[in-house]
């Protein structure tokens, strides 16, 4: 059985531009490509400088405008994935499947991997150059939930786990349930640690960790039959989001899991937050704290927190892990940014008014989380740019011209007028 890769394998990927240097890479296609052409603006407004590659399924998502014209002058390229894939292949993937081959196919070496509907809020060029990525090669931020890895995967994954020992508590210190028996068994020895992976977004050096990717992609391939239940046992955001994790582990590679809280933004209702986008932090931030026991937790154990999700009084998402944190991504994805949906449908009543009245999507708690950066007036800023003043043509955007990019226009400057009205 084959142990290892071909030396020239690598020296291969490196000349023929799948293994070269620092890029952000954003999947696409179909009414993605708007979703991405925004992220790619914010990205840009942060100062970032490091090249962007836009992988899209099939030739039918090229868009020849955005590709030829548009990214190109922002540092930017388009890669057809079905270009690189054999059809019988292409044609079995679809969905989370996506995304692990747009990682192998990208043309870098270390990548920061974006979801379309994320929206950069700082630079993040430096999280190439520091730790933990500098030593761990593979960062992955946390999702909302708990960890749900059924102990079956350890045993088809032949990974040993002895849930008898207490390897670390996942719990705020203090809760007498990370004290107690019995353990959880995630944070027994051997388990893939706490919380859930959000793969929004993902910081990976494909040179390490080209066995997590292979790995990964097999986990994906086989993923909405096998282990897709089996690593998240029907939870919310099943998907490929346990995959990079659950590879990494298994072939007993570095990775570094962000520790703090994945924050949900959105208005208030009934005097509670609904929840229209999630927050994601910075890691180099995190890594300093984590690794410095000096410097203590900010969260000591509350015991009025809410203990299970039909608590209508309590909320968890007011809490931090430590005592400084920096707001570095915000992922959309609920509304998400289609002009025409947004717009012209309201989002379907999670957009920018409701019962009439004009609204923030993300309150004014974002703006304290980013030291007073109004992330979503430049939101909206970026979008008047893009589609009002430099008039620029998508598929699956309506025309420059048309009744509907008219009204798409009115709305965004209405809403940019209100923001800073209320300022």
């Amino acid at each position: 059985m084959v142990k290892e890769f071909p030396p020239d394998l690598f020296k291969f990927g490196k000349y023929n531009e799948f293994m070269k240097g620092d890029g952000i890479v954003y999947l696409g296609g179909d009414d993605y490509n708007q979703l991405a052409l925004l992220s790619i603006k914010m990205l840009r407004s942060t100062g970032s400088q490091l090249p962007v590659e836009l992988i899209v399924p099939h030739e039918s998502d090229y868009d020849v405008d955005l590709c030829n014209n548009i990214l190109p002058a922002l540092n930017g390229k388009c890669k057809v994935m079905s270009h690189y894939l054999p059809k019988e292949l292409i044609s079995n993937i679809q969905g989370y499947q996506y995304k692990n081959v747009a990682l192998l196919i990208s043309s870098f070496e270390n990548v920061l991997y974006l979801d379309a509907d994320n929206l950069p809020i700082q630079n993040p060029d430096s999280l190439f150059a520091n730790e933990p990525f500098t030593n761990h090669h593979l960062v992955i931020w946390p999702d909302l939930w708990r960890r749900s890895t059924s102990p079956s995967f350890y045993t088809i994954a032949d990974i040993q786990v002895n849930p008898k020992i207490r390897e670390r508590s996942s719990y705020f210190n203090g809760d007498k349930r990370g004290e107690n028996d019995p353990i959880s068994f995630h944070d027994a020895m051997g388990a893939i640690p706490e919380a859930s992976s959000e793969t929004g977004q993902l910081l990976i050096n494909k040179r390490v960790h080209f066995s997590t990717l292979v790995l990964s992609m097999y986990y994906n391939y086989y993923g909405p039959d096998y282990f897709y239940p089996l690593l998240s046992q029907g939870a919310a955001g099943e998907g490929d989001k346990e995959t990079f994790i659950a590879a990494a582990h298994k072939l007993d590679l570095p990775y570094y899991q962000v520790k703090e809280f994945n924050r949900e933004f959105g208005p208030l209702k009934n005097g509670k937050h609904e929840f229209f986008g999630m927050g994601q932090y910075d890691p180099l931030v995190d890594y300093i704290q984590d690794t410095n026991k000096d410097i203590a937790l900010t969260t000591e154990f509350v015991p009025d927190y809410a203990l299970n999700s039909d608590d209508k009084e309590h909320s968890n998402y007011d809490y931090h892990y430590f005592k400084s944190s920096s707001l570095m991504f915000l992922h959309a994805n609920w509304p998400k940014y289609k002009l025409h949906e947004m717009f012209n449908h309201n989002s379907y009543g999670r957009g920018p008014t409701f019962d009439g009245k004009r609204r923030r999507l993300y309150e004014w708690n974002i703006i304290d989380e980013t030291y007073g950066f109004d992330v979503e007036l430049s939101i909206m800023s970026s979008l008047q740019w893009l589609y009002c003043e430099m008039n620029i043509n998508l598929k699956k955007v309506p025309e420059v011209g048309s009744e509907d990019r008219t009204k798409i226009c009115l709305e965004i400057n209405s809403h940019i007028s209100f923001m800073i009205s209320v300022q």
